[in-house]
């Protein structure tokens, strides 16, 4: 199977090109993807990084209500899944100390 363009691009020197820096080396490994349209619809989960070509200020401009229904969203997953790991590393600790 025929490797993505984003499979292509390394993280060089500590920097993911994909959410550090400059923006232009992926967004240019986007424009030629097959998979970018779905790649950009996934982005509209996530509020960092660059999805389909897209960086979050250009998915803020293209539907700013969209973005922050995106950011609010991700920031409550997030928040649930850390509250699931404090769950278990209480009731882990919990059955330690018992």
């Amino acid at each position: 199977m025929e490797k993505l363009p984003c499979q292509l691009i390394e993280v060089r020197a500590g920097r993911d090109p994909w959410f550090e820096g400059p923006a232009r080396e992926a967004k240019a490994a986007c424009k030629p993807c097959p998979i970018r349209e779905a790649c950009e619809e996934e982005g509209w989960r996530h509020p960092d990084g660059v999805w389909g070509g897209l960086t979050p200020a250009d998915r803020r401009r293209m539907d700013p209500v969209r973005y922050a229904a995106a950011v609010a969203n991700y920031q409550m997953e997030s928040d649930a899944k850390d509250r699931a790991i404090i769950r278990a590393r209480l009731a882990k600790y919990q059955g330690v100390t018992q």
